[in-house]
């Protein structure tokens, strides 16, 4: 009986076993095929993934992770695969992980392929669900080779468009929207003196001779017609001096369309301004200079003629008859006149020159020693001689005169009395920075004549060479002292520079090439 009963309880225990035996393959199968459905998924996944257990060991790569570390799930060795900079670096970042129980991020990871070429990644390691009975270290391999491929061509086009900017002979600035300097290229050094961490952040009009007025004309300009080209303004330097700038301007705008401030290329122009005005100058004064001949031939025959008819007057009047004191007046005018012409003359370039090597030390030292008897009340002449000046080629007699001329302007601009500083020196012409006229690339001599006078006025200083010209009251001369003095100095090849404040004297600077 009893054995009947044990085995009655041995089969049905063995019909629990195999009803829970197949439970068991029915659960298995079902976590088979539901971790196949999440292998097949993770396979989908553009991103790798990967899986590790606590010992360090890679129980899952997904087929992204594969391709990303350059391997495939039929070569994967695990010896070979350690040795691999990727797994490596995946190792590194799944043990920090574990150790510090956080998600750990790692940017921009370079994976050598075979290939030669390189993937670039980043990665996210974390741990499971702590409520899970295995933990594990899973991550993401995340594929950034095309943004850093595009992020290297756009460092390649920035770094080509700013050598471009540096190669640029011009300056670049933009601004935003309410006139802050955001950026501009270190050409600005060149003619503003401020390098561009000095004059970013501040407003582009502070920098303008007009200041707002001139940044408000230039910004109706851009919203009406969205550009300006060959804009002129004065741009105020560093230092507090200004230049000469042309403006060529745009909009910027962004990807949606919308005005987010301006661009400016500025071009420093002062040269060519100088040059411009040394070119008017020297047609104007050559202009002058032609109609002033024309005139001295045509005033010197009717002179001639005037002469020839006092003549004939003083042959038929008798000399003890008062009527002969006229022509004799007439011909002491005509001396005169003459004078006058041979003034012009020089001025024109047409007087006759007798040219031998002379010292200027030597005229500037007779002339002032002259001035100095005949003004010894009223003015002080000092030297300043430089001994070891070289020898100019020129007519003395004309140079003497045209020294004269400049010694009694100076003098008399100093109604009251005052000082005279006579220099001579040697220059190259690399050193003289006058804006007036371009000099030779030689060297000259210098003979410079300073004044404590009243001073010529800016408006004028222009014009104290042109014949008949002059400040002063007509009963105290024609104004062709300068005059004169200009042309016996332009035609030895010399300049004449003038440098003058009103009430604050002058300098007449003499240039005469140096043998």
């Amino acid at each position: 009986m009893d054995n009947n009963l044990n085995n009655t309880e041995l089969l049905e225990k063995i019909k629990e076993l195999e009803s829970k035996l197949q439970e068991c393959k029915k659960n298995l199968n079902l976590s088979l095929a539901k971790e196949k459905k999440w292998e097949e998924f993770f396979d989908n996944v553009e991103d790798g993934y990967f899986e590790a257990d606590t010992n360090g060991n890679f129980i899952f790569f997904n087929n992204s992770a594969y391709k990303l570390l350059d391997f495939s799930k039929e070569d994967f060795d695990r010896d070979k695969a350690y040795n691999n900079e990727g797994i490596k670096k995946l190792c590194e970042v799944a043990n920090e992980a574990y150790q510090k129980k956080e998600t750990i991020k790692v940017f921009g990871i370079e994976i050598k392929r075979k290939d030669s070429e390189s993937n670039f990644v980043d990665i996210f390691a974390f741990l499971n669900d702590k409520n899970s009975d295995i933990l594990r270290i899973k991550g993401i391999i995340r594929n950034i080779t095309r943004r850093k491929q595009i992020e290297r061509e756009l460092i390649k086009t920035k770094n080509f468009l700013e050598n471009i900017l540096k190669s640029s002979i011009d300056g670049v600035i933009t601004t935003d929207l309410h006139g802050t300097i955001i950026y501009t290229t270190p050409q600005i050094l060149n003619f503003s003196g401020y390098t561009p961490e000095e004059i970013i952040g501040q407003k582009i009009a502070d920098s303008y001779e007009k200041g707002k007025d001139e940044a408000k004309k230039i910004m109706k300009i851009l919203t009406e017609k969205g550009e300006l080209s060959n804009y002129e303004l004065k741009f105020l330097k560093k230092d507090g001096n200004k230049v000469d700038i042309n403006l060529s301007a745009s909009l910027v705008k962004n990807e949606k369309g919308d005005v987010i401030g301006t661009l400016g290329i500025f071009r420093d122009v002062t040269a060519r301004k100088i040059l411009e005005s040394q070119l008017r100058h020297a047609q104007k004064m050559q202009a002058i200079s032609t109609l002033t001949g024309g005139i001295a031939h045509n005033f010197n025959n009717l002179l001639m003629a005037i002469q020839g008819y006092t003549s004939l007057l003083l042959l038929k009047i008798e000399e003890d008859t008062p009527l002969h004191k006229i022509p004799e007046q007439i011909e002491f005018q005509i001396k005169k006149g003459a004078k006058l012409i041979s003034r012009l003359m020089e001025y024109a370039k047409e007087g006759r020159h007798e040219l031998n090597l002379i010292n200027l030390n030597s005229l500037a030292t007779k002339v002032s020693d002259e001035f100095s008897i005949t003004y010894r009340n009223k003015i002080n002449i000092k030297l300043d001689i430089d001994e070891n000046i070289p020898m100019v080629l020129a007519d003395d007699a004309q140079i003497e005169h045209a020294l004269t001329n400049i010694y009694t302007n100076a003098i008399e601009s100093m109604p009251y009395g005052g000082n005279v500083y006579i220099k001579t020196y040697k220059i190259n012409s690399k050193k003289i920075t006058s804006k007036r006229f371009t000099l030779e690339p030689i060297d000259y001599v210098v003979l410079s004549i300073k004044d404590t006078g009243i001073g010529i006025d800016k408006e004028n200083i222009d014009r104290i060479f042109e014949p008949f010209f002059s400040t002063k009251d007509v009963s105290k001369g024609a104004g062709l002292g300068l005059t004169s003095a200009y042309g016996i100095i332009s035609s030895h090849n010399g300049y004449i520079d003038i440098e003058s404040e009103k009430n604050n004297g002058t300098v007449c600077s003499i240039y005469l090439p140096a043998c």
